[in-house]
């Protein structure tokens, strides 16, 4: 989705719980560099309202559960690199 598109909508109806992720660096083949940031609709609007983005920069919104399954596995990802890390000698 566009972030232009994304700053015009309308609440969606239903939960009023979002996940607005943006990739930053998608040079590595195996992960990619994201940020995201979560809350209500005022607050994501309100996010949106302080950055600005390139020309047909695109943004993934999940709302509700698909915004909470979203993070639990960025989370797991998380965990399995630091461990990742962790196991390898030197670090």
């Amino acid at each position: 989705m566009n972030v232009d598109i994304l700053r015009r909508m309308k609440q969606p109806s239903g939960d009023d719980f979002f996940v607005v992720s943006f990739i930053v660096d998608d040079s590595d083949p195996c992960w990619d560099s994201r940020h995201s940031f979560m809350g209500s609709w005022q607050s994501v609007q309100n996010t949106l309202s302080l950055f600005h983005f390139p020309k047909n920069f695109s943004v993934l919104l999940l709302q509700g559960q698909n915004a909470k399954d979203y993070l639990l596995k960025g989370a797991r990802e998380e965990l399995r690199y630091q461990q990742q890390q962790h196991s390898q000698p030197n670090n």
